[in-house]
């Protein structure tokens, strides 16, 4: 997906997955830790995606 690309809201990933919203929060720490995606709060925020860093390349890769 290309940078900037927005993903569902954390209300449709809860209702698409079936978990609860507590759920789909801490599922998305993981990738927006890892610098894939940014989270920004409020009426013209949402989760989005973000170019992968090279450091965050070689985590995935390390681990």
């Amino acid at each position: 997906m290309p940078e900037g690309s927005p993903l569902p809201t954390e209300r449709e990933l809860g209702e698409r997955s079936g978990l609860s919203r507590a759920s789909v929060l801490e599922a998305l720490r993981i990738p927006e830790s890892e610098g894939l995606i940014q989270t920004r709060p409020g009426r013209n925020g949402g989760i989005s995606v973000k170019q992968p860093t090279a450091d965050a390349i070689a985590l995935s890769v390390g681990l």
